[in-house]
């Protein structure tokens, strides 16, 4: 690592054997941290939850835990589509209100993993001005290849003003669940 990367790296609290599991959302890649990961998972059935958030797809058991979807598309201000064999449920552990949580994280696709070391790591300030910056960690770039980095502890909806429950026209019908099914209707 040169001297600017670990700069950079110092600022994002990572030294060179961090990694991140990497997805793909629309056509942006984006990574998280791997020690935050507790599972990755196909899509399948999630219980929905009466007025609540469109980004919130429902909830998952997961080994006996309770765990919120929620739809990084729609977060992100991306358009939602349909979930298929490759759409992805990232469970993660998120520091929401000082207590560890779990959430799961819609995606489209898994791609990988993603070592800190072979990357420059930047930080958010070339986001722009529209950008809400405080669910981003960053972005690691290495030639052409770049990941937006997540600040998972911003992705819990008790974390998160962008995904708290919104007025209702916000809120999503029963037709806005492209690809989600009830527990209780199998």
């Amino acid at each position: 690592m040169n001297r600017q990367q670990t700069r950079q790296a110092d600022r994002f609290g990572e030294d060179s054997d961090t990694h991140y599991i990497t997805f793909r959302l629309a056509d942006g890649d984006f990574a998280l941290e791997i020690l935050r990961v507790q599972e990755l998972r196909g899509w399948g059935p999630v219980t929905r939850i009466p007025n609540s958030p469109a980004h919130v797809r429902g909830l998952l058991n997961v080994r006996g835990a309770i765990v919120p979807v929620v739809d990084l598309r729609l977060c992100l201000s991306m358009s939602t589509r349909l979930c298929d064999k490759e759409t992805v449920v990232i469970v993660v552990k998120v520091v929401a209100q000082g207590v560890e949580k779990l959430v799961g994280l819609l995606v489209d696709a898994a791609i990988g993993v993603l070592e800190a070391g072979h990357y420059q790591l930047r930080d958010t300030a070339h986001f722009g001005e529209r950008v809400d910056k405080t669910l981003f960690a960053g972005q690691a770039v290495s030639g052409k290849q770049e990941y937006t980095l997540l600040n998972v502890d911003r992705l819990h909806p008790d974390a998160s003003p962008v995904l708290q429950v919104g007025p209702p026209q916000q809120r999503h019908s029963k037709s806005s669940y492209a690809g989600v099914n009830d527990l209780e209707n199998q």
